[in-house]
């Protein structure tokens, strides 16, 4: 069921997009996750992202880096502070930065992501997403204060971030991702139907990649042992280790 609306959804949204513009193009994959609709109203949703942008004082939301650990992280506690709030994670991705399109890129120019002058070389672009009822439709929300002042509908987030006259790839998927499958070339396999692999070298169950290279940007310590008090809260907020607290 779940699947079936995600896709409605997305098919919807390509038809309303190029009703709103014929300069950009966003092409949605067909391989994206199912994605249960949250029992939050719009004010949860506001109180979410004002929690996440102003109480998270680990996350430096101005990084032009690390998006992937930033949104691991930021989804799951937003999963751990408001019950009602089922999360996943919406991908975006530069056209050149897929690997059905290397042979076409291997002369052309790379139009990357923009999220303005300071950030302006993405190849992709990953942030929190949900679902959510608004009368008699569901409504796809992106939370991500990287890029925006508010929660912005995924139509408005995937169309700020792709370029004039150019084409980008979007994919919804599970939280539990950390990062995406990608070639030796480092190309997103976009025709890859499941992310999953032997070596679980997509996943970050413990949170402990995510967790140090935030600490690092945003602190700049290199040395494990300083991280221990902040990975202590960080890890109170996830709940990971509650048995021993």
């Amino acid at each position: 069921m779940y699947s079936r609306l995600v896709l409605t959804f997305l098919v919807i949204f390509a038809i309303r997009l190029n009703t709103f513009t014929q300069m950009k193009s966003i092409e949605y994959s067909p391989f994206s996750d199912s994605v249960e609709i949250s029992k939050a109203g719009v004010s949860i949703i506001d109180s979410a992202f004002d929690y996440i942008n102003n109480k998270l004082d680990f996350i430096s939301f101005d990084d032009c880096n690390n998006c992937n650990s930033r949104a691991h992280l930021v989804t799951a506690i937003l999963e751990s502070r408001y019950p009602e709030l089922n999360a996943a994670k919406v991908w975006l991705f530069a056209d050149f930065k897929r690997a059905s399109q290397e042979e076409k890129y291997r002369y052309k120019k790379y139009a990357y992501l923009s999220a303005g002058e300071e950030c302006s070389s993405w190849g992709y672009h990953v942030a929190p997403v949900v679902l959510i009822k608004n009368k008699n439709s569901v409504d796809t929300l992106v939370l991500d204060p990287s890029t925006q002042n508010n929660p912005v509908s995924l139509q408005k987030w995937s169309l700020d971030l792709t370029p004039q006259e150019e084409k980008t790839y979007l994919i919804i998927k599970d939280k539990k991702y950390y990062t995406f499958p990608d070639n030796p070339g480092k190309k997103f396999e976009d025709l890859k139907t499941e992310w999953t692999d032997d070596n679980k070298s997509l996943i970050d169950d413990d949170y402990s990649k995510s967790i140090e290279r935030l600490l690092k940007s945003r602190y700049g310590l290199r040395e494990h042992w300083l991280f221990s008090s902040e990975v202590k809260k960080i890890q109170k907020l996830l709940l990971v280790g509650e048995e021993e607290n």
